[in-house]
């Protein structure tokens, strides 16, 4: 009964933390099913503004948007053998309201968990809201890495799913003034690809 508690008890902690968390965060089973679903991946899903759930499980704002994150799920939920890190990616999620994408992370789960909510884990998606979250999300940026505001506007550009050169546009800047301050961007963090840089910033 101690032990049962015990469980109980990490478990209402769990909860606590990821609903703590500004970003989306589904886990799911091998079905595409949701297993836990914090409270901001709630509302972005209860918004049905580009992402929401059907039998099939998440999906997108149209047919090839859904197939694409699905083969994304699929590639993390049943990864290569020996490539198992290599499963999931990034996309991001057009809206229909025309703010701004969704970023999406998706990611395999390598070990089992130990409760039972979470024995059946699979997969985990990362999902955020640049509509919400910019103001805090510069904070962070020049508080943690000691990004400029222009440099944290980069980032954050990057992360919705912008290439450099639309990034660029979009601040109306030249290329080669956003490739040096990427260049600064990568330094201060420690990444070296827009991938990595995007895993960061999620």
């Amino acid at each position: 009964q101690g032990e049962l508690l015990h469980n109980q008890q990490q478990q209402v902690a769990f909860h606590e933390v990821i609903d703590r968390i500004p970003t989306g965060v589904i886990i799911l089973d091998t079905q595409r099913r949701p297993l836990i679903t914090n409270r901001m991946a709630t509302r972005i899903a209860t918004d049905a503004d580009g992402f929401a759930y059907d039998e099939g499980g998440p999906s997108g704002r149209d047919s090839k948007t859904t197939h694409d994150l699905r083969e994304l799920l699929d590639t993390a939920i049943h990864p290569e053998l020996g490539r198992e890190l290599a499963g999931g990616g990034f996309m991001a999620l057009e809206r229909p309201s025309g703010r701004r994408a969704y970023p999406v992370l998706v990611t395999p789960i390598l070990g089992r968990g130990q409760t039972s909510a979470l024995s059946d884990a699979a997969v985990v998606i990362f999902i955020s809201d640049p509509e919400l979250s910019e103001v805090s999300l510069t904070a962070v940026l020049h508080q943690v890495y000691g990004l400029t505001p222009a440099e944290a506007e980069l980032a954050q550009l990057l992360a919705q799913g912008l290439s450099l050169e639309a990034a660029a546009k979009r601040r109306d800047v030249t290329l080669n003034t956003a490739r040096s301050q990427l260049k600064q961007v990568f330094a201060k963090t420690g990444t070296r690809r827009q991938g990595e840089l995007l895993k960061l910033v999620l």
